[in-house]
């Protein structure tokens, strides 16, 4: 055996729109070993407020990010203004708007605009419905591109941060390229079930009046969600279930 066959190979991989997801998984595949090419969309971000659960905080500590390194300055408050230009995302209209949008609607639902008393709030917030897979040979679907949601119970970050560690933990260093589809099959099953469980508490939580703020009153749910490690789970599933 030659010198450069002695040592594992490094897989060469690709990530596309490296948001939350696909910056966790480029520094998560680096530490494995393997070479990275990234599409970036957010090179000009400048900073936002987003929450981070200890599932989330466990990630980025194995990354390597302290958070004490991550003050920028002394916490002086927060400010709230009127921010103008750009695209306006919670917009003040009329209800003849709305009641146009919906002229196609049965009237017995359409009547319900009547009852609107002043301005309608116009804003938009989408949440993904299940897809049937989020892989296919040796791609894969992470972040929001699987399962984006409402912003309900604080965890859109944290379950693309989770699946982007998790990719990178079932790709070792010496993983070969026709492992890859079944690896990434293994992705699929620890993180597809539970990135759309909070999908749809998301959205019913804000959807059904009976299930509101449940998130806050469950601990079983919080425990849940806020007690997994994602690369203990995916090591741990990968020595058990998976011939490297």
């Amino acid at each position: 055996m030659s010198t450069t066959e002695s040592y594992p190979r490094p897989l060469k991989i690709t990530i596309v729109g490296a948001g939350i997801g696909g910056l966790t998984a480029a520094a998560a595949l680096r530490i494995e070993g393997h070479e990275i090419f990234e599409t970036p969309s957010m090179n000009k971000e400048i900073g936002a407020s987003i929450t981070l659960a200890d599932n989330a905080l466990r990630v980025l500590n194995y990354l390597g990010f302290d958070i004490e390194h991550l003050k920028a300055g002394d916490y002086l408050g927060v400010a709230w203004f009127d921010s103008k230009g750009g695209e306006d995302w919670n917009l003040l209209v009329t209800k003849e708007e709305p009641v146009r949008a919906f002229e196609d609607f049965d009237a017995q639902f359409t009547a319900l605009f009547a009852l609107v008393d002043g301005p309608v709030h116009l804003w938009q917030i989408r949440s993904l419905l299940p897809l049937p897979t989020w892989i296919n040979g040796r791609a894969a679907l992470i972040g929001d591109a699987a399962h984006a949601t409402f912003p309900t119970i604080g965890q859109g970050a944290a379950m693309s941060i989770e699946d982007g560690v998790t990719i990178a933990c079932l790709l070792p260093l010496g993983t070969t390229r026709e492992q890859i589809p079944g690896r990434l099959y293994t992705y699929q099953t620890l993180r597809k079930e539970r990135g759309e469980f909070v999908v749809r508490e998301s959205l019913e939580q804000v959807t059904i009046p009976s299930k509101r703020g449940l998130y806050s009153r469950s601990p079983e749910m919080q425990v849940f969600i806020v007690n997994h490690d994602a690369v203990r789970v995916a090591r741990e599933n990968l020595a058990v279930h998976v011939t490297i």
